[in-house]
């Protein structure tokens, strides 16, 4: 199952292609916006601001919120919770914004409390856009709805981890934590959370 998190106008700029084997189910987190790297940045401009993460944390926060609302995060965690043998994989346009809050989410419910480590496998979004990244930068510069500079531009598309740790800690502040977050706002049991951690851990020894 591919769980493909973009909006309306993302799916039509960029229309998904049929995988053999696999089935696509839409769960928009923001229905009608452009929520690309480069539409988030202009939606929120504190990805610019220069007082470091709080930007990102402010334009997360209503990831999460919205994510909630909308069905689309619940859609990933029932999966999980219903169907722990078949795979899925979850996107949204560049896997940084959605897809990275959705990830760490899941990092959280399976144990991992180090945040640190939950921002090393953010970073590495940046590693795989590419060039793409680039072209994101590029895109924002081009906007007339951009006056900032280009060190702004590169911030708002940028995957660093104090972004994602800080919005973790954001999380512990406003929810008690990750599962504090399915609970009050998905609506999951603490019957529900346990089986999904359960299906997200297996019992077996580190080889490394």
């Amino acid at each position: 199952m591919i769980y493909d998190f973009r909006s309306i106008p993302e799916c039509e700029r960029s229309p998904s292609f049929d995988i053999p084997g696999t089935t696509r189910r839409h769960v928009p987190i923001f229905k009608d916006q452009d929520a690309s790297p480069e539409g988030l940045a202009l939606r929120y401009k504190n990805y610019a601001s220069s007082d470091g993460p709080r930007g990102f944390v402010r334009a997360y926060a209503e990831i999460l919120r919205a994510g909630a609302a909308g069905g689309a995060f619940r859609a990933v965690f029932e999966h999980i919770r219903d169907r722990s043998e078949e795979p899925l994989l979850f996107h949204c346009s560049a896997g940084k914004d959605r897809t990275g809050v959705c990830a760490a989410l899941i990092l959280r419910i399976a144990g991992v409390q180090d945040d640190e480590v939950i921002g090393r496998e953010y970073e590495l979004t940046e590693a795989g856009l590419g060039g793409l990244r680039q072209q994101s930068i590029d895109r924002v510069l081009a906007h007339p709805a951009f006056d900032g500079s280009r060190e702004g531009a590169e911030r708002m598309v940028s995957a660093k981890a104090a972004a994602i740790m800080a919005t973790m800690t954001w999380v512990d502040e406003k929810y008690g934590g990750a599962e504090g977050y399915l609970r009050n706002c998905m609506g999951f049991s603490d019957r529900d959370i346990a089986a999904i951690k359960k299906n997200l851990i297996i019992q077996e020894r580190a080889i490394l």
